[in-house]
């Protein structure tokens, strides 16, 4: 339930900030979070209250959240259409090669069954798009205050999120002693890694809430 607390936080954050923002990325993002909210709810409501697997709501949300985070990374990129790396066809191989992947695993497997070579690969192509992201704003000639910028810890958020989720994943069975009652290394590390990803997001809302209110001044 501790996982809860910084996504609603962050959801809140997104409303506020984010609620005059013309910009159509900022309007997914905020349906994500809210779909992320929702999901997370439902999620607990089925195996908390109810007691039984929940494991099929979270695969179902791995469709979404393998559309939805590597499109978001693409519009996040400032330099995406004047860049010789090619941002958007990175894109659309991956949004078709996932979906069909995704196809064929659910087709085989089900819903009910763990399913880690999703996680797996969406982490990978995660890490190596907003890597890719950085790259691409080394070598270019955009030079803006980066600390200033929303993007940059959109994007920042995202990659140590995805990062340390892969560790995890990999240590997992060195992470599962319990540190106290009902909470393993492996769950504590988790809800840190979620404090990160929704704070810096929080952080890049109010940023480009910011940036917004000079624009219009």
């Amino acid at each position: 339930m501790l996982d809860l607390v910084p996504l609603i936080a962050c959801f809140i954050a997104s409303l506020v900030f984010l609620k005059s923002d013309q910009e159509r990325h900022w309007s997914i993002l905020r349906l994500f979070l809210a779909f992320t909210v929702l999901t997370e709810l439902f999620a607990l409501y089925i195996g908390h209250w109810l007691r039984h697997s929940n494991l099929y709501v979270y695969n179902t949300y791995m469709l979404v959240e393998g559309l939805a985070m590597p499109t978001l990374l693409y519009f996040m990129n400032p330099i995406r259409k004047r860049s010789w790396l090619p941002y958007g066809s990175l894109l659309a191989l991956w949004l078709l090669g996932y979906s069909l992947f995704y196809a064929w695993y659910i087709w085989k497997k089900g819903l009910s069954d763990p399913a880690d070579p999703l996680i797996d690969k969406l982490c990978f192509f995660i890490l190596f798009y907003a890597v890719a992201y950085y790259v691409g704003l080394l070598l270019s000639n955009y030079r803006p205050d980066l600390l200033r910028q929303a993007h940059f810890w959109w994007v920042n958020g995202v990659l140590f999120f995805y990062f340390g989720n892969t560790v995890l994943n990999v240590l997992s069975k060195y992470l599962n002693m319990e540190m106290w009652p009902g909470m393993s290394a492996r769950h504590f590390l988790f809800i840190l890694l979620n404090i990160l990803l929704y704070g810096l997001w929080t952080l890049s809302f109010y940023l480009r809430y910011r940036q917004c209110r000079r624009a219009i001044s």
